[in-house]
């Protein structure tokens, strides 16, 4: 039988064996510390972090956190309000995350210098929408795959 760490006996939801490759991670793999770590982090402190930097900027953060929130579906594989940009190519699916399109959006107006109101609101808006689709759904990092 195998003994366990102080480590491994103080963190009782973390898968406890090696990662896919084989290496031990500390006790964790990827998908248990992001689990670990979101259940003990709230969500509304990465506005707070923000706010660090401008009280415009952590404000509009939240503000389209909760409005991605708010429209998109309420767990992986639901329809939100809006619903999701998919469309098949070949023999792939396309799904266009609302995070991915905000991160688009987002680089393509830094690169042009292009912001509507300030730049704290309008970067911190789209900044907010990307941390939500990140932090919220497990599926994130799927965008092709396939059909």
């Amino acid at each position: 039988m195998r003994k366990f760490t102080p480590l491994e006996a103080a963190v009782p939801k973390a898968r406890l064996w090696p990662s896919r490759s084989g290496l031990p991670l500390m006790g964790f793999t990827a998908q248990s510390w992001k689990g670990y770590f979101f259940e003990r982090f709230p969500k509304a402190s990465i506005g707070i972090a923000a706010m660090l930097i401008s009280f415009e900027l952590g404000i509009s953060m939240m503000s389209g956190y909760f409005m991605a929130r708010f429209l998109a579906g309420s767990k992986t594989n639901a329809r939100g309000r809006i619903p999701s940009l998919r469309f098949c190519f070949k023999t792939y699916k396309v799904h266009l995350h609302h995070w991915f399109i905000g991160l688009s959006v987002l680089v393509l107006t830094l690169m042009l210098h292009f912001f509507v109101g300030t730049p704290h609101v309008f970067y911190g808006f789209l900044s907010g929408i990307i941390v939500q689709g990140v932090v919220y759904y497990a599926d994130w990092p799927r965008i092709v795959s396939r059909a």
